[in-house]
């Protein structure tokens, strides 16, 4: 199963209710796990999980985030574990 890349100590620790009373989109350790987004690990079959654009980011809730080194360049915290930047707009198919 793939997870999220960049969240784990971020999130660790954090219960849902905190994350929705701090304005955090819950899904966003889920997200990724989505069949829209197939298309994109298809691409990157090396990828072990998933991240997300600063803006994305802002989006689903998280902020002040502050990017030391720049430019951003989203990864895994060891950057040795191959994950893919997802769009959070993607939506999903339609039921058949």
């Amino acid at each position: 199963m793939r997870t999220p890349a960049l969240y784990g100590s971020l999130l660790m620790g954090l219960s849902f209710s905190t994350l929705a009373a701090g304005g955090v989109r819950t899904d966003l350790s889920t997200l990724g796990q989505g069949d829209q987004y197939k298309p994109y690990y298809d691409r990157n079959p090396d990828a072990r999980g998933w991240t997300y654009s600063l803006d994305d980011f802002t989006r689903l809730g998280v902020r002040d985030i502050k990017v030391i080194n720049p430019p951003w360049k989203p990864g895994s915290a060891s950057g040795q574990t191959p994950v893919v930047t997802i769009p959070i707009d993607v939506k999903p198919a339609p039921a058949s």
